[in-house]
């Protein structure tokens, strides 16, 4: 698979660096998030299954077959979304806080479940969220193991598991 010449950042061979929000926050976000893992960003998300789907033939854009490959941070973050930003007094009033915000995601979530295409083809999936987990995943082959000492149980954007507040 070749790379796209201009792509210094997410060495993507699907979309282009330029694409990417033109403030030097977001290539370096990009370029740190490749370096930290050894390799390209991939994204795996299931294809929508019919009667026309291969589910068995491999192609170089399409090297999983069931699933949409996508190799660059950009189709993550590039969906549309909502993001929320939030100043607190003390930190245990952020952690207050973010607990009250989380009873809401669910509903917001679904509200928000529309985001079934990924790189023109039809998805198995209508939440964009595993898509932008994918896409920021900087964990090593060996943070992702469960074997190994150093193991990460999740990527930072996962989903939560615990209240954080004190209340």
């Amino acid at each position: 698979m070749s790379t796209l010449k201009s792509n210094v950042h997410s060495t993507s061979r699907f979309v282009f660096d330029v694409t990417c929000n033109p403030h030097p926050r977001f290539g370096g976000v990009c370029q740190s998030i490749r370096e930290r893992r050894g390799k390209k960003v991939d994204i795996r998300v299931p294809i929508y299954q019919d009667k026309n789907t291969n589910l068995t033939e491999a192609t170089e854009d399409e090297p999983y077959p069931g699933f949409i490959y996508m190799d660059a941070m950009h189709f993550g973050m590039g969906q549309c979304c909502l993001q929320i930003t939030y100043e607190c007094q003390t930190l245990n009033h952020a952690r207050y806080l973010h607990d009250m915000l989380v009873s809401f995601t669910g509903i917001l979530s679904a509200l928000a479940a529309s985001g079934p295409v990924c790189k023109g083809q039809l998805s198995d999936n209508d939440f964009r969220w595993t898509v932008v987990e994918q896409a920021v995943d900087d964990r090593t082959d060996d943070e992702k193991d469960p074997s190994k000492p150093n193991h990460i149980y999740k990527s930072r954007y996962s989903a939560m598991n615990h209240y954080i507040s004190n209340h």
